[in-house]
């Protein structure tokens, strides 16, 4: 009799963990099913490289996330996020050089019968006008993981110049539209700001839902 009451207490003990565990279970993925869809996630960071004069520089980057479908790898120290109606802009923190230092992503499609996808002519176009002399740059190996199509089509930019001034200008178009990416710095950071702001560009990925 001892041994059958000892099983009946030990199944009985077993079976009130397993319920407790389910209904803990439960309660999990009902609190999990509330949490609105806009609520905070835990930040992510890597670890980048960027070659400056042929020497790896590393530094500690941080994922953003876009709205449409896409993340990249930033310079947190150095570089502050600020979100506009049509994109974000990474603008330097500490910025002593006297001119813009930023890169930035902008969706340009658009919708709607009266409203066309400006090209990447016309952008550059309009910078001319506004003083800049522009000349076709290389785009191999630009935003490996930020294209559409198979075979991918090909990303589109330009160099633009201003007195000390340069520009990055790129065109790309995924599944959610077309981007145009570009980046902003001084020449006498182009082989500081301006290659680490290229390596953090160069990280631009869709994320699944693309």
């Amino acid at each position: 009799m001892k041994e059958k009451g000892g099983s009946f207490y030990l199944a009985t003990g077993i079976r009130g963990a397993a319920a407790l565990f389910l209904a803990l279970m439960f309660l999990t993925l009902s609190a999990s099913a509330c949490m609105p869809a806009d609520a905070p996630v835990l930040a992510l960071t890597r670890e980048l490289t960027v070659y400056l004069e042929g020497q790896p520089e590393h530094f500690r980057a941080r994922v953003y996330r876009g709205p449409s479908y896409y993340a990249l790898w930033y310079d947190d120290s150095n570089f502050t996020p600020e979100e506009g109606e049509h994109g974000v802009r990474f603008t330097l923190k500490d910025n002593q050089l006297g001119s813009e230092v930023y890169f930035e992503v902008a969706e340009v499609s658009s919708s709607g019968p009266q409203q066309q996808t400006p090209s990447l002519q016309e952008i550059q176009e309009q910078y001319e006008k506004d003083g800049w002399t522009a000349e076709k740059l290389d785009t191999r190996d630009m935003l490996p993981s930020f294209q559409f199509g198979i075979p991918q089509e090909p990303v589109l930019g330009f160099l633009a110049a201003r007195g000390e001034e340069r520009a990055q200008v790129y065109m790309t178009s995924v599944a959610s539209g077309t981007y145009l990416c570009t980046l902003r710095y001084p020449i006498e950071a182009a082989e500081g700001w301006g290659a680490r702001m290229l390596a953090m560009l160069n990280t631009l990925e869709t994320l699944p839902g693309e």
